[in-house]
């Protein structure tokens, strides 16, 4: 664009004497342009290892438990568990505690509380063991947890004992019962109230809050290199349900945004976090539609250090190019005001339509020309300057391609967006295509509406 620009001041070099027209009018109602709705469809995935040694560290390495009463079955048992371990498959994530156990039972057929305060059994009591005194039964114990995330960010969990299978059986027939299931049937019990104290932990998690976190991040313009700033003004969000696969998490989170670059930022206030919808989307990949806003100031302020003070020789005449502003926009033209010195002075004022060949990626000014008030100035003293093979060559030199540049971005773009969140999160992105689809001048802009397509990822450890 700095090019074009540049072409474009080279018209005002054809000017003797010194000029002075009128500024072109400016527009006061910007054309309507809409910018489609950008989806981002972003695979994340989480590596559980360090939380499943944590839950490994966190969790009892023996178990104990008894139930005494005087009629009945009297019992304690003792668990002592090899390291858990974790899978994961679908929604679920898989645990598999195994071990080796210990049961000791008493039985008395009946009670009475006569003749004192306590009951007491009526017969002597039957004694009986596994584990005691030999080597302790084996036992593996399986546990599935769901998971799910409702819409007001709440994360939900549904956790059953799948199977409880006792390797070595414990049979105690002296009292016609069977240790082994009685044994289960304590531990699913006990294992019953453990799985709703993980449903609750998991519950408590407050995700509102770190999700809260990252709406804010994603609103907040991020710097790029020389681009300036990039914007992705989201408005909606949707994750997948969890999935699992051995100690990695799966899941993809969904964006609805209209993303922008500036060139400047904007003090804008952070919308609130929408509700979550559920996302059934399965394929990875994002297209964005991106408006690009340069304001003229900021665009004026650049092309001051590669324009100001240019000299130029045009028939043996020396012209400084001193100093140029894009006024703005009036019916779809660009308006141009640059002031030049030398043995000739004055202010020129040009028109421009940009015509935007999207199968090529080129800009051009088919019909640029002079201002009509700065027309009508040099018809009185520069006739020549109108001579339509002087326009021609000015045409072709205005033709800006725009291949080179967006490589360039590509590239640039790519960089930015890999790279290391923090010390545990990488976001990897590759970016297949990226295109102009249109340029409107605007009345304090120059709107850019460009569409990326590409990949993005995150890993978090």
């Amino acid at each position: 664009m700095k090019n074009l620009i540049l072409f474009i001041l080279l018209v005002t070099l054809f000017s003797c004497g010194t000029i002075q027209p009128n500024a072109p009018a400016i527009q006061t109602v910007e054309p309507v342009v809409k910018q489609e709705k950008s989806e981002i469809n972003v695979p994340i995935q989480v590596d559980l290892t360090s939380y499943l040694k944590e839950a490994e560290k966190q969790t009892p390495k023996t178990f104990e438990d008894e139930k005494k009463q005087c009629e009945g079955i009297s019992f304690w048992y003792k668990l002592e568990r090899n390291p858990l371990e974790f899978d994961g498959k679908d929604n679920n994530l898989l645990l598999e505690l195994s071990g080796k156990y210990a049961i000791k039972l008493n039985y008395c057929p009946k009670c009475t509380g006569m003749f004192t305060d306590e009951d007491h059994c009526i017969t002597p009591r039957i004694y009986a063991s596994c584990g005691v005194g030999e080597p302790m039964r084996k036992i593996k114990v399986s546990t599935s947890t769901a998971l799910s995330i409702a819409n007001n960010y709440q994360l939900q969990a549904k956790t059953e004992v799948k199977e409880i299978e006792n390797i070595d059986k414990c049979q105690i027939t002296v009292f016609k019962v069977d240790a082994t299931k009685k044994l289960e049937e304590e531990m699913a019990k006990a294992l019953k109230d453990v799985t709703k104290d993980i449903d609750k932990k998991i519950a408590d998690t407050d995700v509102k809050k770190q999700v809260t976190d990252i709406w804010k991040q994603l609103n907040t313009p991020i710097s790029i290199a020389d681009m300036g700033y990039f914007s992705l003004n989201p408005s909606s969000l949707s994750i997948s349900n969890p999935e699992f696969s051995k100690n990695k998490l799966n899941l993809i989170v969904s964006i609805s945004a209209f993303p922008k670059v500036l060139l400047e930022t904007k003090n804008t206030p952070i919308p609130p976090l929408p509700n979550l919808s559920n996302n059934k989307e399965k394929n990875s990949g994002f297209s964005i539609h991106l408006d690009i806003n340069g304001s003229y100031q900021a665009i004026n302020n650049l092309l001051s250090k590669n324009i100001n003070g240019k000299e130029i020789l045009l028939k043996n005449e020396k012209i400084i190019l001193d100093s140029m502003k894009i006024l703005g926009a009036a019916n779809k033209q660009l308006s141009f005001k640059v002031h030049f010195s030398g043995k000739r002075s004055g202010i020129l004022y040009f028109v421009g339509t940009p015509t935007f060949d999207k199968e090529n990626q080129v800009i051009s000014f088919p019909d640029l020309s002079f201002d009509i008030d700065t027309k009508n100035k040099l018809l009185k003293s520069a006739a020549w300057l109108f001579d339509d093979l002087i326009t021609n060559k000015i045409r072709e030199a205005a033709i800006y391609d725009l291949k080179n540049d967006l490589k360039n971005n590509k590239a640039l773009v790519e960089k930015e967006l890999n790279r290391d969140l923090d010390k545990n999160t990488r976001m990897n992105t590759k970016i297949t295509s990226i295109a102009i689809d249109g340029i409107y001048p605007m009345d304090n802009e120059l709107l850019i509406q460009s569409s990326l397509v590409g990949i993005l990822n995150i890993k978090i450890k």
